[in-house]
């Protein structure tokens, strides 16, 4: 069963891979002219995986855009990886 997510202190404290998931994204996917902040995860904690849904600070460039990054445990440890990474409608 999955659980929603949208409070950005419940994902540090509830969901084991988040500070991994939050470095990913600064190294990874943060530039100057970009920057992400947490909206929701959707976890599934039997499953141990989780889906981190962020959101574009508001710029020209990049208003209301949309990233999704996907975690799982795997190969003794947390796979993480980009999975979406586009304008939002």
């Amino acid at each position: 069963m999955r659980t929603l997510i949208n409070d950005r202190g419940e994902f540090l404290s509830q969901v084991a891979p988040a500070q991994a998931i939050l470095d990913f994204v600064d190294a990874h996917e943060n530039s100057p002219t970009v920057r992400w902040y947490f909206l929701e995860c959707w976890a599934d904690f039997v499953a141990d995986t989780y889906d981190v849904v962020f959101r574009s600070y508001v710029t020209p460039e990049f208003k209301d855009h949309r990233l999704e990054i996907s975690a799982y445990f795997g190969g003794g440890e947390w796979q993480i990886r980009r999975e979406h990474r586009t304008p939002s409608a």
